[in-house]
């Protein structure tokens, strides 16, 4: 698009909007960037700003639907971002730091035709979005140039469908009359001679002297400006007098965006009963794993078709080791000290933090012999559940077939190490089909779990590092399930009174979810 904006003024550069602005006001529905002076308004037909008679491709007014789902970006994301190290961690899995994933936020917080894959180019904000992506890009290739790493050439050699290295750019082709390759796309003459420079978005404490954009010292952020407080009202009253318009008919999202992680803040439309039956939560339901995060819903949309029955189901093991700066005060830990030394008739000494934590492994030498890491990674500040209770997730992406799929075990954060299991959807081959899918699990904090595959004849059953991608047949017997049912008989096995006990044997694929600076790949690049 900046060639294209060259082509008719070598002068006029292309800006980015740097959203971790906006996630980190108040109320981020409320930025100055959706105002009369920037992009219009957020919510609904766009009757304010420069953008308010625009044409779309969609044959509908400009619209939006912000702030129901999604997020900005944010300065969580980017920081972990710039923590890691080689494209392939930023481009591959699912861990907070994966670009593509952060970059699906935005278009799903804006709504309307930016949510959608087809019509997103029709809102304005599409092509500032995406250049600031592209400025988070150069960024991190810049870190890796710091860490001796070249950019140029650190594209990976198994990726995602679509983006293999030797895949050719037919839009690139016809542009600049090249035909290049994804990997030769990432040439560092693209970034060092050929295009641009990004000037350094704000970051606290150096947040400019932009009039529009704020610092608070107490939370140590750089903010945006919320817009004037009669703009709302505007609005209203505007977009009351174009409804009786034929173009202002609503637009309808068909193939939207997903989004990795929503902002608490949002306000979703409220939706009519069906048969569900909605209450309200009571002070002791408010604090369960549900109630944060309320349990995921799949489209079951398979190569453009939605369709439950074409689906196949796995069980996935999880083995979560806690993290190393997970703290939890628990009552019972210290009284059972101060019991102690009452009976030991010993002075009772002051109670170190550890002390008021039964669960942490280092109070026991044995058992932190085997589960410490010498060189631990960092995650950033870990968030502690109070109970304990916590979620790690895993998705399947189909590299063979379009389509995804989201699910959860839910892990005890307090244990030294936690075990759980996930049953994930994944396409049904066929007969004389092998599918292909890419599955990868994460914690809530961003770190990326190991995955770990079953060897074959091993009995007690041992795993071996692997990518995560499996292949599967409808040959017997049968690695997964034809419905959830079946895939809860692969994991048990039930004895006299029906009484279940687990089995590991038909449970192919794991996850270990440790803390160590090991990349969760490596050595497995290219294993399966």
């Amino acid at each position: 698009l900046q060639l294209a904006i060259w082509d008719k003024n070598p002068r006029v550069m292309l800006p980015y909007c740097d959203t971790t602005l906006d996630h980190n006001m108040i109320d981020p529905q409320k930025s100055i960037l959706f105002s009369k002076g920037y992009f219009g308004n957020l919510r609904g037909i766009c009757v304010i700003g420069p953008f308010r008679s625009w044409n779309t491709t969609a044959h509908v007014r400009l619209q939006r639907d912000g702030g129901r789902f999604g997020s900005y970006m944010t300065d969580e994301g980017y920081k972990q971002t710039m923590s890691l190290k080689h494209m392939r961690e930023v481009t591959l899995g699912t861990s907070l730091g994966q670009i593509e994933r952060q970059h699906n936020n935005p278009h799903v917080y804006i709504g309307g035709l930016m949510s959608d894959l087809n019509y997103a180019p029709s809102d304005p904000f599409f092509f500032c979005h995406h250049n600031y992506i592209d400025y988070v890009w150069e960024k991190f290739r810049e870190n890796q140039r710091r860490k001796n790493i070249d950019p140029g050439s650190d594209y990976p050699s198994n990726t995602m469908n679509l983006h293999e290295p030797g895949r050719r750019l037919p839009m690139i082709a016809d542009y600049l009359k090249v035909n290049l390759t994804q990997a030769q796309c990432s040439h560092n003459m693209f970034s060092d001679k050929f295009l641009i420079n990004f000037a350094n978005s704000p970051k606290y404490p150096n947040c400019g002297n932009y009039p529009h954009i704020k610092r608070n010292d107490t939370r140590k952020v750089c903010y945006s400006a919320e817009y004037p407080s009669f703009q709302d009202g505007n609005v209203v009253a505007l977009q009351t007098r174009v409804r009786s318009n034929k173009d202002a008919t609503k637009f309808k999202v068909t193939k939207g965006f997903v989004a990795s992680s929503n902002d608490k803040r949002n306000k979703p439309k409220r939706v009519s009963k069906r048969s569900a039956d909605v209450h309200k939560l009571s002070a002791s339901e408010s604090n369960s794993v549900s109630s944060r995060n309320q349990p995921i819903q799949n489209d079951f949309l398979l190569n453009g078709i939605v369709s439950a029955k074409n689906w196949a189901y796995i069980p996935v093991r999880i083995v979560y080791k806690r993290p190393p700066n997970c703290r939890f005060n628990i009552r019972t830990a210290k009284y059972q000290r101060v019991m102690e030394e009452k009976a030991e008739h010993k002075r009772q000494e002051r109670l170190h933090f550890e002390d008021g934590d039964l669960y942490d492994p280092r109070a026991y030498p044995r058992l932190w012999e085997k589960i410490r890491e010498g060189n631990p990674a960092s995650f950033g500040e870990f968030k502690v559940r109070g109970s304990g209770e916590s979620k790690v997730f895993v998705e399947t992406t189909g590299l063979s077939y379009k389509g995804e799929y989201k699910e959860y075990a839910i892990v005890d954060e307090r244990q030294p190490i936690s075990e759980a299991v996930a049953y994930v959807a994944l396409k049904r081959p066929s007969d004389g089909e092998t599918v292909q899918t890419f599955v990868t699990a994460f914690d809530p904090n961003g770190r990326v779990c190991e995955a770990h595959c079953h060897v074959k004849g091993s009995n007690p059953p041992k795993y071996e590092r692997c990518s995560g991608v499996v292949n599967i047949n409808s040959k017997e017997p049968k690695m997964y399930g034809d419905n959830l049912g079946d895939a809860y008989l692969l994991r048990y096995r039930f004895q006299g009174d029906n009484l279940p006990s687990s089995h590991d044997g038909d449970v192919f694929l794991m996850f270990f979810c440790n803390y160590g600076k090991r990349f969760p790949w490596e050595k497995t690049y290219n294993k399966k």
